[in-house]
């Protein structure tokens, strides 16, 4: 039988990491949501 586990330093890389992936997610879509509501003349944080 093969071990199917990644060694540990696989999981600490930051792209493995799914609040890395969530962040910039959320990132690029405030971003875009920012420049949609700037049209409208409203502004968000």
């Amino acid at each position: 039988m093969t071990d199917t586990t990644a060694p540990e330093e696989d999981f600490l890389r930051l792209d493995r990491q799914i609040c890395f992936s969530l962040n910039a997610a959320s990132r690029a879509f405030g971003g875009v949501y920012r420049l949609v509501l700037k049209d409208l003349g409203l502004t968000y944080p």
